[in-house]
């Protein structure tokens, strides 16, 4: 029995002590060098190849014009409120959509500057909400789950900010 043992655990160090086994050999043989007469010199500059970036991209489908909207958003309108003055914006905008949430965090984050809104703060409970502010108007994106099949739920809302509208 002791045989046994010792030569099972003698297997086991040599298989493990192997770097390679001859069945586990790479077959492929090395790479040909170019041939200078099947590959002339083009003495053309590489062009890079353009590659899309990663994320949401841009609607040009937007209720507000300094509120960014990604693609691929389908509006709830039984629940969307919208109002417009000369005086100031209201509006509650809601929209279902298949992108993660994370994606449309990330867009609102790199958008949302560019539109001129300053990131306040984030709140995390339920999905994500993020603060924007900007001279006289207050932004509040809300995203949260709807579970497996059912996708996200975007929430838009624009309020002016307290005191920038006077009562008439």
């Amino acid at each position: 029995m002791k045989r046994c043992i010792v030569f099972v655990a003698l297997a086991a160090v040599l298989c493990t002590a192997c770097e390679t086994m001859p069945w586990q050999k790479n077959q492929n043989p090395p790479v040909a060098q170019m041939d200078s007469a099947t590959h002339p010199d083009t003495k053309e500059p590489y062009v890079a190849p353009v590659v899309p970036e990663p994320g949401l991209a841009l609607s040009s489908d937007q209720r507000f014009k300094d509120i960014p909207l990604p693609v691929g958003l389908k509006e709830d309108l039984e629940r969307t409120f919208v109002y417009e003055s000369a005086q100031f914006a209201v509006g509650r905008m809601v929209y279902t959509t298949r992108a993660s949430l994370y994606d449309l965090v990330a867009f609102y984050v790199k958008e949302c500057p560019t539109a001129g809104w300053k990131l306040d703060n984030v709140l995390e409970a339920g999905g994500k909400t993020l603060f924007f502010k900007k001279p006289g108007k207050n932004l509040e994106v809300n995203v949260q789950e709807r579970g497996v099949t059912g996708g996200r739920r975007l929430m838009i809302t624009m309020t002016p900010e307290k005191g920038s509208v006077d009562a008439q």
